[in-house]
């Protein structure tokens, strides 16, 4: 499943994207970043359902939530850029933006490294650190949701 969950990005990101850009010419910016959100929201929740089931089905379900929303944040940027920064500036601000993506992935493999870093450890001991890490993954993608 932890496969079929890295793969769920790359199966999801070329679909998605189409829908995303017909999204972004039907319906305003606001509404379609906040379908957006309340997916990965459920994404969220899905995964951490993992904790009390105690299988990993749900992170599959729950990540593939997550990657179809993806493209919508990511395809957003341009239209952040294109309203909130001038024609000198606008270049520069979607350059940070894209790096922003593969630097959070960057971050996200060294905290998964930090969570898992005994090789020795046991099947059991390594799904406690998953649990651990979805339960803290969990709780602040529901304040931040909670709060914006």
């Amino acid at each position: 499943p932890v496969n079929l969950c890295a793969m769920s990005f790359s199966c999801c990101s070329i679909p998605m994207t189409f829908v995303a850009v017909w999204a972004f010419a039907k319906y305003s910016t606001n509404f379609v970043l906040r379908a957006a959100t309340t997916l990965q929201f459920f994404g969220a929740i899905f995964r951490m359902l993992t904790i009390p089931t105690g299988s990993y089905w749900p992170i599959l379900l729950g990540t593939i939530l997550q990657a179809c929303a993806a493209p919508f944040i990511i395809n957003c940027q341009i239209i952040i850029c294109n309203k909130w920064f001038s024609d000198k500036e606008r270049a520069l601000a979607t350059s940070l933006l894209t790096v922003a993506l593969p630097l959070g992935t960057a971050v996200a493999f060294l905290l998964i490294g930090i969570f898992f870093k005994d090789p020795n450890q046991t099947a059991d001991e390594n799904k406690a650190g998953l649990a651990s890490m979805l339960e803290v993954q969990g709780i602040i993608f529901v304040l931040v949701y909670g709060f914006f």
